[in-house]
């Protein structure tokens, strides 16, 4: 999915070759995981970091220059168990013989349970969009893809659809489901997302194909 993650930093991070030394490097960036998670990214230090991951402060830095890039690889990770999965779940050759409707409703769901995944990651994400350029670039170039991918199931089920603008409807159903699964994850949803995927399931699969 490297289309939808953040440019590479100008100098690359160092990857340890001895198992010691890559069993360190992800205690550091399990412990900034944990504390973002936590206290927030702004609350979190490189020294807090280096302290829950039991090591020194210029062991942190052999590894990463900043907190930033701590942060850009944990996005890596969420990108592909999150995103991953959703793009996975939307090549055509799975829907060739596929129930539509129950397609539609096993992508959805898996999209709303993926807000359980790193939430407070996924909400500090959130956050960043407005504040760091790499971290917007990824998320919009993850819209692009998310939308191309749909467009591509689109021209799968073209004597199906019922739609005719099929680039508008396609950005359409990613926002909406975008939209419902961040605010099940940011604000907890007063309907259980079992009701939910039920109901936006039948408004997708109404506005795409003939009853």
């Amino acid at each position: 999915m490297a289309s939808g993650k953040p440019s590479a930093a100008a100098t690359p991070l160092r990857q340890p070759q001895q198992a010691r030394s890559r069993k360190t490097r992800e205690k550091i960036v399990q412990a900034a995981e944990d504390l973002f998670e936590s206290k927030g990214y702004e609350a979190t230090t490189t020294n807090s970091i280096a302290r829950r991951a039991r090591a020194s402060v210029g062991t942190f830095y052999l590894y990463f220059p900043d907190k930033r890039a701590v942060l850009t690889e944990i996005f890596h990770k969420a990108v592909d168990q999150i995103f991953g999965r959703a793009m996975e779940g939307l090549k055509p050759e799975y829907w060739e013989k596929a129930d539509l409707r129950e397609g539609i409703g096993a992508l959805i769901a898996g999209v709303l349970d993926s807000r359980d995944v790193r939430p407070g990651i996924q909400r500090i994400l959130h956050e960043r969009y407005f504040k760091d350029p790499a971290i917007k670039t990824a998320m919009d170039a993850m819209l692009q893809e998310g939308v191309q991918a749909i467009l591509g199931l689109m021209d799968t089920l073209s004597d199906r659809l019922r739609v005719r603008d099929r680039e508008a409807a396609a950005f359409v159903i990613y926002a909406t489901v975008d939209a419902l699964a961040a605010r099940v994850m940011i604000a907890e949803s007063p309907i259980d997302p079992k009701r939910l995927t039920t109901q936006l399931t039948d408004l997708i699969s109404r506005y795409l194909f003939e009853d």
